[in-house]
């Protein structure tokens, strides 16, 4: 997978996140995109009205087909919002993210509770990736932080804050929350989700981001 590719699935799942920490109701993509006549990226919803979300890299966005895409949606009666791809990520997790730790695995236990266990698993990822880089930069004193899924396993591995034992449920957690980015529809089983939060908090509390 490239690093456009991978860095386009990590937004999209990070904003599908933060929609959803604002209240927003996550739609699937696939009830409009007929009307559309294309697939969006991502689907909300927010007091009676619908955001058509369209991501796009620096790089490949022709003015004509967003002035096409955008025509489409608001014919329809819908708003439609452009988000565009970071070039590259921070060099560090700042403050400013490792601050949002705890919120982010109190709002991951509220949706849980909630019974929305696909919006839980994915605060509750970015909690973990979050505690996983500080504790790389910190421990390993790794310079860049890492954002593959299998190096932040292997890391947290190496760093002995996940076990033999619990490798098994990070990898099924880690491909859980890849169906869910996409869209696939996919059973989410609460036990693995409940567990998703467990290890986060308890890679955090080792981080120094949150308490037990």
């Amino acid at each position: 997978m490239s690093d456009l590719i991978r860095g386009y699935n990590d937004f999209v799942g990070e904003l599908r996140a933060d929609y959803a920490s604002r209240g927003f109701r996550i739609i699937s993509a696939d009830e409009i995109a007929s009307k559309l006549g294309f697939q969006p990226d991502l689907v909300v919803a927010q007091d009676g009205e619908i955001t058509v979300i369209e991501v796009k890299s620096t790089d490949r966005m022709p003015p004509a087909r967003i002035n096409e895409l955008r025509r489409r949606v608001e014919q329809l009666g819908y708003r439609f919002e452009l988000k565009v791809v970071p070039r590259a990520p921070k060099k560090r997790t700042g403050p400013e993210h490792t601050a949002r730790v705890p919120g982010l695995l109190a709002d991951a236990e509220n949706f849980f509770d909630a019974d929305r266990p696909d919006l839980a698993l994915l605060l509750a990822w970015i909690a973990f990736e979050i505690s996983v880089r500080v504790l790389a930069a910190r421990k390993a004193n790794v310079q860049e932080p890492p954002t593959l899924t299998g190096e932040l396993i292997k890391i947290a591995a190496d760093l002995e804050v996940i076990s033999e034992d619990d490798l098994a449920d990070v990898r099924a957690i880690a491909e859980l929350r890849n169906r869910v980015i996409h869209g696939f529809e996919t059973e989410i089983p609460r036990r693995l989700v409940a567990r998703a939060i467990e290890l986060a908090r308890q890679i955090a509390k080792d981080a120094k981001l949150a308490d037990a």
